[in-house]
């Protein structure tokens, strides 16, 4: 699993940098609805 970490932390460049991957992954079509995302956190946390 992933360490989460404190964006706010983050260097101007770092947060650029991100902020691209996230973007390309949209146009890439590499997203999920939030929709579906918050049914899986329901379902896996049972809340």
């Amino acid at each position: 699993m992933n360490k989460l970490e404190n964006s706010a932390k983050w260097s101007k460049e770092r947060l650029d940098a991100e902020l691209e991957k996230g973007y390309n992954d949209m146009l890439k079509g590499r997203t999920r609805p939030a929709a579906m995302v918050l049914s899986d956190v329901k379902k896996k946390y049972k809340v």
